[in-house]
């Protein structure tokens, strides 16, 4: 009996975290900032996001290669966002 209670409630932790997290649909050419690990000598005042990043290519499982003048970077889709560019 205690299973099912048990499955329930991970059931519900699964509804409520699925209804909160959206994919980062990205696709190649599309612009990203990427997030800037904080270090020890960080300050309130240093920039939280770094870029604008081309994404080269989907590596999956929502990892992606960026491209900025001839660097590549393998990221995670946690640490960036999307940039919009006025035209």
């Amino acid at each position: 009996m205690m299973h099912i209670y048990k499955y329930i409630a991970k059931a519900r932790v699964a509804k409520r975290y699925n209804s909160i997290v959206f994919p980062h649909p990205l696709r190649q050419g599309d612009l990203v900032l990427r997030r800037v690990l904080k270090e020890a000598t960080t300050n309130k005042l240093t920039p939280n996001w770094e870029g604008p990043y081309r994404v080269r290519e989907d590596v999956g499982h929502g990892a992606f290669i960026l491209e900025q003048k001839a660097i590549y970077h393998v990221i995670a889709t946690e640490t960036h966002k999307r940039q919009s560019v006025d035209d």
